[in-house]
C-alpha cells in the first residue's frame, strides 16, 4: 500500500546586495533546510548572520545575531541551515554580492 506524498515546491529568491549595503530577509515562510549561497564580485567580501530573534528582519540591530559557519567570505560560497531561523543579514563590506536563498 502506498503513502501519499505532498511535494511542496522550495522557495527561491536572488537579489544583490551593494558594495557598502546591509540587507535583511525575513525568511519565516522559507522550509527547512535553508541553502544560503553568496557570491561576492569585484573583489568584494559578505559577511552573513543569521537570528532566531522573532521580528529579526525589522528589528535590524537590536535582534540577536549570529554568524553563519563560513565567516567573511570573497568567494562564492554556500551554506546549508539545518534548523529554523527567522532572519538573515547580508553585509557586502568592499564589492556588490550576488545572494540566493533556497528552502
Amino acid at each position: 500500500m502506498g503513502q501519499n506524498v505532498t511535494v511542496v515546491p522550495a522557495r527561491h529568491e536572488n537579489f544583490v546586495v551593494a558594495a557598502g549595503a546591509t540587507a535583511y530577509r525575513d525568511i519565516t515562510s522559507y522550509g527547512v533546510p535553508l541553502s544560503v549561497s553568496v557570491y561576492p564580485t569585484g573583489g568584494g567580501t559578505m559577511t552573513v548572520s543569521y537570528s532566531t530573534t522573532i521580528g529579526a528582519a525589522a528589528l535590524a540591530g537590536a535582534a540577536n545575531w549570529q554568524p553563519w559557519p563560513a565567516g567573511s567570505v570573497t568567494a562564492a560560497n554556500t551554506q546549508v541551515l539545518l534548523g529554523p531561523v527567522n532572519a538573515l543579514r547580508f553585509v557586502a563590506a568592499t564589492g556588490p554580492c550576488t545572494v540566493e536563498i533556497v528552502g
